[in-house]
């Protein structure tokens, strides 16, 4: 005879809420292989030297692209796989993987630490030579290492690409006493007189007062709708830095350059100087531009390392260049060789001489003297600094 066991309800109860957390713990797992637990979203920059991207969310589909330090992604979707973190980005239509995190360890390859351009810059290379360029003032610093610590060795005034600003000049004067009145429109009043009061806040943005018996030179700004005197003081022939404007009095008038217009080199043709960090990539020992002031003979040239890393990454992601190109810009830079000169991005980014207008089709021009001195200074892959 068999005997059936009954199963109280009690048993019952706790055999099915058994079945139910099976269940709900295969659902959770489930949706976590399917989503991350952080999403992601917004902007990215990679902040390691150089990092692979795959054509899937895999190891074993690697492609021939690195992002570089300093590169700016959006991711547009993500997933986990292989114990890593991956999302995807666009590029010109096609889509590529990279990793974002170790889910075991937690190490984080994409994330928003990266160094400041000015870090990045003293602290690239061995050379005890940089080159700073700041296109707003149109000076080019050189440093030089002493010890630990780099220290401004020499300054000198520079002209940049022919559309780097709007470059504008007063008639000349040779009153001892002379000022200039910035307006707010971009124009300018050249003043051959002393100013019996000030001129309006609302339509004028600067007064400059030139005092040619003590060779000085007074500025005023409007501060909150009110004249406030600069700390600074300022000789003849020294360049004024404002908001968006760069003025100074040489050769017996003002010279003005409205900086609104002051973007970087994007493509060829564009006639504008680029920005970024860059290196001397070769010397062209009898330059075009320039002449030895002595000899009469050519003055040397720096090829800059234009296009840069970064350069080629804004190419790429606006579909002005190819991944071919980008990888053969990106392979050259990293090897601190010359980059492809013969891209969209444009090409043959110098530093020469013949004077410090902006005259040049994208260069760094030096009046010839500083360029014969500059030379004698630096040397091939010393670092140079466009901003």
């Amino acid at each position: 005879m068999t005997v059936k066991k009954c199963t109280t309800i009690p048993e019952r109860l706790c055999v099915t809420a058994s079945l139910f957390s099976v269940i709900c713990c295969f659902l959770i797992c489930q949706q976590a292989g399917a989503q991350p637990q952080d999403s992601l979203s917004g902007f990215y920059r990679v902040s390691v030297d150089t990092l692979p991207v795959y054509t899937e969310p895999s190891e074993d589909a690697p492609v021939s692209l690195h992002l570089l330090k300093g590169m700016e992604i959006e991711p547009v979707d993500n997933t986990q796989s292989e114990g890593f973190q991956w999302f995807e980005i666009k590029i010109n239509g096609g889509s590529f993987w990279l990793k974002h995190r170790d889910l075991l360890t937690n190490k984080t390859y994409v994330d928003t630490k990266y160094e400041r351009k000015e870090e990045e810059f003293f602290n690239l290379s061995n050379s005890d030579k940089k080159i700073l360029v700041n296109k707003e003032s149109r000076i080019l610093i050189l440093y030089e290492k002493y010890g630990n610590t780099w220290k401004e060795k020499k300054s000198y005034h520079v002209g940049l690409g022919s559309f780097s600003g709007k470059r504008l000049s007063t008639s000349l004067t040779f009153q001892p006493r002379v000022c200039l009145v910035l307006m707010r429109d971009n124009g300018f009043k050249l003043y051959e007189k002393p100013l019996s009061k000030f001129p309006d806040a609302q339509k004028a943005r600067a007064v400059v007062f030139v005092d040619r018996d003590t060779k000085k030179i007074t500025v005023y700004e409007t501060v909150s709708g009110k004249w406030v005197k600069r700390d600074n003081q300022y000789r003849l022939g020294d360049k004024i830095i404002f908001s968006s404007a760069l003025v100074w009095f040489y050769d017996d008038r003002f010279n003005l350059i409205y900086n609104d217009d002051l973007f970087p080199k994007r493509v060829k043709g564009d006639r504008r100087t680029p920005e970024g960090i860059y290196y001397i990539a070769d010397i062209n020992h009898v330059s075009q531009f320039g002449r030895d002031p002595d000899t009469g003979a050519g003055l040397p040239s720096f090829l800059i390392s234009y296009p840069n890393h970064m350069d080629a990454w804004r190419g790429l992601t606006g579909g002005i260049i190819s991944v071919t190109e980008y990888n053969q810009i990106t392979e050259a830079i990293e090897n601190s060789n010359i980059p492809p000169q013969n891209t969209p991005l444009g090409s043959l980014i110098m530093i020469h001489g013949g004077g410090e207008a902006d005259w040049t089709a994208g260069c760094v021009s030096l009046n010839d003297r500083d360029m014969k001195e500059l030379v004698s200074e630096v040397e091939l892959h010393t670092p140079v600094f466009i901003k």
